[in-house]
C-alpha cells in the first residue's frame, strides 16, 4: 500500500520456509513519488503593455508555458496586447502532473486625443458669447479633467481642472482680433503615451461703433444722484477714442479724462467728484466724432 508506506525507496523482501532445508529469498524495489499539487501564487491582473517582466511564483518548482513566458518570468511586451494564459505544470514522477493556470491580460498604450469645437466663432456683440466643448476623442478613460486657458502654457487660466468639458466664452474675455483659445485633457487611464492631449480652438471679436442713439441708449451712469463717486458703462462695443468731461451747474470744466482707443465691449470706469460741491453736473462722452451728454447730481 504505498499510502501506508509513503514516498520513498522500499525493499519488499519475499521468503520461502524450506523445512530442514534453508529458507528462499527474494527481492524488490518500489519507489513511491510524492503527488504535489501546483499551485500558483501569482494573481491573474491587467497590466500595461509598458510595464517590465513580472516573476511568476507557485507553491513548488514548476515549468511555466504562455506567449511571453521566459523562464520563471512573463514579458508583457512580448506577449502582446490582449489576454494571455499562463501555464505551471508540476512533474511528479511516476504520479500524473499536476497544474495550474493564470490570466494574464496586456493592455496596449492609447495616446489621448481632445478635440474642442465652439458654438459660434465669431463674437460681434456685447450680448453675444461662445460655448466651448472638449470631446474625449480617445484615451481620456471613463472620468478625464478638462482645464480651458487662454494660453498654451495654461497660465492664463479660465476654467480650472475639472470634470467638466464646457466652457461659455463672453465678449470681455477677448481681445479685438483673433483669439486662440486651448483645453487640455488629463486621461484617466494608465496604459498612455501621456497623460494629456491639448487642443484648440480660434475665436474672432469684432467690434465696431454704434451710432449716437445706440450711444446714448447704451451709455448707463450709477448710482444718480450719489456722493460723488460714481461709474459709466457703456453696454455695447466701443471701437473709437473715448474722452469724458464734466462740468458744474455753471458751466465750468471741473474734469477731465482720456482714455484714448478703447476696443471692448461694456467699456467702463469709476469718476470720483468727491472734492467737488454737491450739485448738478454734466457730463460730455466723446465716443470718436459723436458726442453723448449724460446728466448726474451729487448729494452731500
Amino acid at each position: 500500500n504505498p499510502a501506508v508506506a509513503g514516498s520513498g525507496v522500499h525493499k519488499i523482501i519475499a521468503t520461502k520456509t524450506n523445512g530442514t532445508c534453508p529458507d528462499s529469498k527474494d527481492t524488490l524495489t518500489i519507489t513511491v513519488d510524492d503527488f504535489v499539487q501546483a499551485v500558483i501564487s501569482t494573481p491573474n491582473q491587467t497590466i500595461c503593455i509598458s510595464v517590465p517582466p513580472i516573476a511568476l511564483q507557485a507553491n513548488t518548482n514548476v515549468s511555466w508555458v504562455g506567449t511571453g513566458v521566459s523562464g520563471t518570468t512573463f514579458n508583457p511586451s512580448i506577449a502582446g496586447a490582449g489576454t494571455h494564459q499562463i501555464i505551471a505544470t508540476k512533474t511528479n514522477g511516476a504520479c500524473p502532473d499536476s497544474k495550474d493556470s493564470l490570466l494574464i491580460t496586456v493592455n496596449a498604450l492609447l495616446t489621448p486625443d481632445v478635440t474642442i469645437t465652439a458654438s459660434q466663432n465669431t463674437i460681434n456683440s456685447a450680448n453675444s458669447f461662445s460655448d466651448l466643448v472638449a470631446t474625449n476623442a480617445t484615451g481620456g478613460g471613463s472620468s478625464p479633467l478638462y482645464i480651458f486657458a487662454k494660453d498654451r502654457n495654461f497660465t492664463q487660466v479660465l476654467q480650472a481642472e475639472s470634470a467638466s468639458n464646457t466652457y461659455r466664452v463672453l465678449p470681455q474675455m477677448l481681445s479685438v482680433g483673433a483669439n486662440t483659445l486651448y483645453v487640455r485633457m488629463r486621461s484617466s487611464e494608465n496604459c498612455v503615451t501621456s497623460t494629456t492631449a491639448i487642443d484648440s480652438v480660434q475665436l474672432t471679436l469684432l467690434v465696431s461703433t454704434p451710432s449716437k442713439s445706440e450711444l446714448e441708449k447704451a451709455l448707463k451712469v450709477f448710482p444718480n444722484p450719489n456722493n460723488g463717486q460714481f461709474g459709466f458703462r457703456f453696454e455695447t462695443g466701443i471701437n473709437d477714442r473715448v474722452s469724458v468731461t464734466v462740468f458744474d451747474a455753471a458751466g465750468k470744466q471741473v474734469f477731465k479724462q482720456d482714455y484714448g482707443q478703447v476696443q471692448q465691449f461694456n467699456f467702463g470706469q469709476t469718476l470720483d467728484l468727491r472734492n467737488r460741491h454737491a450739485g448738478n453736473y454734466t457730463l460730455q462722452f466723446r465716443v470718436g466724432l459723436v458726442t453723448v451728454i449724460k446728466k448726474v447730481s451729487v448729494l452731500r
